[in-house]
């Protein structure tokens, strides 16, 4: 599993760049001053990308699970359809792996932890 600092790409929805236009202006002008790449989402509905679209675990390899949150239940116009975005994406340079767990994308948090008395590190999900 790779950490946060060593991802590919910072991808955001075009909600963002629609209703928040200054906001999304400013992260994009810090993101290109320090060299990271980053691309707009189209067809999203919700603002919360990383919710729903497939999280990267090495170099140009991601795990896409289902999403399908509860809390979306009657509001089914909020929920994005992965796989139409996934489409839409300009760089198709990756591999993805397709899971049938039910997982929140947000709720995935990904961190390196120091292994005693060596110079290495192990990645771990939760």
């Amino acid at each position: 599993m790779i950490t946060e600092q060593y991802k590919d790409k910072v991808f955001f929805s075009q909600l963002l760049r629609t209703d928040y236009p200054n906001i999304y202006k400013d992260v994009c002008e810090i993101l290109d001053a320090n060299n990271v790449a980053h691309e707009m989402l189209p067809l999203t509905k919700d603002y919360w990308c990383r919710d729903y679209m497939p999280i990267q675990y090495a170099s140009n390899r991601f795990s896409q699970f289902v999403y399908n949150p509860d809390y979306l239940k009657g509001k089914e116009k909020y929920i994005t359809d992965v796989d139409k975005v996934m489409n839409k994406i300009e760089d198709k340079n990756f591999i993805i792996n397709h899971s049938s767990l039910v997982i929140d994308g947000g709720n995935i948090v990904v961190g390196e932890i120091e292994q005693p008395n060596t110079y290495t590190t192990k990645s771990f999900i939760v």
